[in-house]
């Protein structure tokens, strides 16, 4: 009997995902190993991990971050595993891949999006997030601002019953993305 130090199969998924600047992505990432992990729960001795990347390059390379995955559910004979990526990346474009090691081994098997890995990282866009920019009267109000001001027809003063005061406001959309504004 010929024993492997490797997992027998490892994936990563999605195949991509974006999101705003300080946003989290989950990926997700199944392991097969004859004898471990077909049984419910988390099959022992294995330990698995997401990397991700700026670079599209192999993930036994240097460049890659990786990230203790989590046991999260059983796939059929495979365990699934899950990380949160992407808080802490600028905006940019980045690749992602997972990595199982069996106890006592030194060797990893990494997994793509089409199994093991093979030119076939997931694809991670993190975007600059929507910023906008409020004024009043062509006077931008701070953020979290709670002091009215009538540089910024914030204060609306005091108004005779029955009559109206009318005051313009400006949004303005100064981020990377498309502004969508609801209700």
């Amino acid at each position: 009997t010929v024993t492997s130090n490797v997992v027998d199969f490892a994936n990563v998924s999605p195949s991509n995902g974006s999101i705003a600047q300080g946003g989290t992505h989950t990926v997700l990432a199944q392991v097969f190993e004859p004898g471990v992990t077909e049984a419910a729960g988390q099959g022992a001795g294995i330990s698995g991990w997401i990397g991700y990347s700026a670079s599209d390059t192999n993930p036994n390379t240097g460049g890659w971050t990786w990230v203790a995955a989590t046991f999260s559910s059983q796939s059929g004979n495979n365990d699934v595993y899950t990380a949160n990526i992407g808080a802490l990346l600028t905006p940019g474009t980045y690749f992602y891949a997972s990595r199982f090691q069996k106890t006592g081994s030194t060797e990893y098997r990494y997994g793509g999006t089409a199994g093991f890995w093979n030119l076939d990282s997931g694809i991670l866009t993190v975007n600059t997030p929507q910023e906008i920019n409020i004024q009043g009267n062509s006077t931008t109000i701070t953020s979290g601002d709670a002091t009215p001001s009538t540089a910024d027809h914030t204060d609306f003063g005091s108004a005779v019953l029955g009559n109206t005061i009318v005051r313009t406001f400006t949004i303005q959309n100064t981020g990377g993305t498309s502004l969508v504004l609801n209700n």
